[in-house]
């Protein structure tokens, strides 16, 4: 099933964005998850691992899953003031696609990341995000920004 890149009128109000991400295929049904707060996502984490489950993904993969979307997700709240997020999930036996949008201000470009060693708190996470997935795109058009990440096996 090929996974659609648009939100629907629920995930984002009345937005219509195509963002051209998503063409690979995937033999699970996607599966569209929100959070209105940073509080909403235990239930977001709780379904990305309850799909990532029946595709028979381990533990370890699971987790590795679920830190990405919470940065992703702690990231739109945080640094975005995003009122909701919202992400398509396509989980297969091979790969993890996860899709997210949400609306927010737009910030110009952030500095560079600081060293590890400064003693400064936070500031790596995308970083991270990096070294775990296969592939990361972003997007800001017509106020919502969306995110497009792959992890394969």
């Amino acid at each position: 099933m090929r996974l659609s890149a648009e939100p629907n009128s629920a995930m984002m109000g009345a937005a219509s964005l195509s963002t051209g991400y998503g063409t690979a295929t995937s033999s699970g049904a996607p599966v569209e998850i929100s959070a209105r707060s940073v509080a909403g996502l235990r239930s977001m984490r709780h379904e990305l691992e309850r799909t990532m489950t029946s595709s028979r993904w381990l533990r370890s993969e699971i987790a590795d899953a679920q830190l990405v979307l919470a940065e992703l997700a702690t990231n739109a709240f945080t640094h975005d003031g995003a009122p909701e997020f919202s992400a398509v999930v396509t989980c297969s036996n091979r790969q993890l696609e996860i899709t997210t949008f949400h609306r927010g201000r737009v910030l110009p470009p952030s500095p560079p990341v600081p060293p590890a060693d400064d003693g400064t708190p936070g500031g790596r996470g995308l970083i991270i995000v990096d070294q775990i997935v296969s592939e990361r795109l972003v997007s800001n058009r017509a106020g919502t920004t969306s995110t497009y990440v792959r992890l394969t096996r």
